[in-house]
């Protein structure tokens, strides 16, 4: 039996797969092979997830250095002249990278480097003079400490 959360790839799965046999005239046959068996598989997916991840930790980086510049080249952003509303107040160039970073569930960024990065686009908020960014990225570490 197949869970009800792979269902729907296991479906797709065999659409293609339907569709490759009657196109390409090829009969395709699947089995199973457990992991001790197949160590090479294994290597082959924890090099390509680890390209994934330097790959996404080099564009964050990149992501932040560009923001930064970004932001310092355009001066400190205007807040709301209330308390009440600058406190609620989450416009910011930064909000990109912090999303990214924080996306736990979909993200190539393992959880051991957030903590940096979260301090990567602190530093570059702090320097952009950017303190909404400050207040959310202090927010997200709290949050990303708590789980």
């Amino acid at each position: 039996s197949k869970p009800r959360k792979q269902k729907a790839y296991y479906d797709k799965a065999m659409s293609i797969l339907g569709k490759l046999e009657q196109e390409c005239n090829i009969s395709l046959q699947f089995e199973h092979v457990n992991r001790d068996d197949n160590l090479t598989c294994d290597s082959m997916c924890k090099m390509i997830l680890q390209e994934l991840q330097c790959s996404a930790i080099h564009d964050i980086i990149r992501l932040i250095r560009t923001t930064t510049d970004s932001v310092i080249g355009s001066g400190a952003p205007s807040l709301p002249s209330s308390k009440k509303k600058r406190f609620k107040f989450d416009k910011t160039e930064f909000r990109r990278p912090l999303n990214i970073i924080s996306d736990w569930k979909h993200g190539h960024v393992p959880l051991s480097f957030r903590p940096f990065l979260l301090c990567e686009l602190f530093h570059g908020s702090n320097r952009a003079n950017d303190l909404v960014a400050m207040r959310l990225i202090g927010e997200a570490m709290i949050e990303e400490a708590s789980r």
